[in-house]
Order: structure tokens, then C-alpha cells, then sequence
């Protein structure tokens, strides 16, 4: 998935390559689950873009449903420590991701 990708390809990449395309670091968001406070999914804003982007999360462990984040620019998704992505869908405007323990 693209979404997928994209967090693979922000990983992957040197500072330098992300210089040259005229991504940075600008914001790091952690999505928590309201239930039992773990950390799902690092969304990384890497460039002032005007397109807003929302997601939510699910958590694996109760299948509580995160509130959703709304981030403005161009973004890469990233699972939490100890966590892979699963599954990410659009819903509406909304990404849903779902995510899985790691190993």
C-alpha cells in the first residue's frame, strides 16, 4: 500500500536524500490508544504542504479505536515500537490504520 511505502521510504532514506527533496523533520505525533495508553502509530510532518491529512488507530490489544488526528503538510506513518502495520484504509477523509504486535 502507499501509505506503507511511503513510511518504508522515510526510513530508508539519508538525511541528505531528504534534504534534496525538501523534506525535514517539522513534526513528530504519536497516536495513543484512549484505552490502554500504548503507543500505535508515529505520524512524521516532513514538509508545509496545504492538504490536511487525518487518521486514527486501532489498537490491537482491546481494539479501541484512537481519536483522530488531523495533520496539515505532507506526512509519512510509521509503526510504534514494538508494533507493525497491519492494514491501512480510507475511510471517508480518514485514514484507519490498524496495527499488530511486532514478532
Amino acid at each position: 500500500m502507499k501509505e506503507i511505502e511511503d513510511a518504508l521510504g522515510w526510513i530508508t532514506q539519508t538525511d541528505n536524500e531528504r534534504l534534496k527533496q525538501g523534506l525535514k523533520l517539522l513534526e513528530d505525533k504519536i497516536i495513543i490508544c484512549p484505552q490502554c495508553g500504548v503507543e500505535l502509530i508515529q505520524i512524521i510532518k516532513v514538509k508545509d504542504e496545504d492538504v490536511q491529512t487525518k487518521f486514527q488507530a486501532i489498537c490491537p490489544d482491546c481494539n479501541e479505536t484512537s481519536f483522530v488526528l488531523t495533520v496539515s503538510g505532507k506526512t509519512y506513518i510509521s509503526p510504534a515500537q514494538g508494533f507493525a502495520l497491519s492494514e491501512v484504509q480510507q475511510i471517508k477523509n480518514i485514514y484507519k490504520i490498524k496495527v499488530q504486535r511486532d514478532g
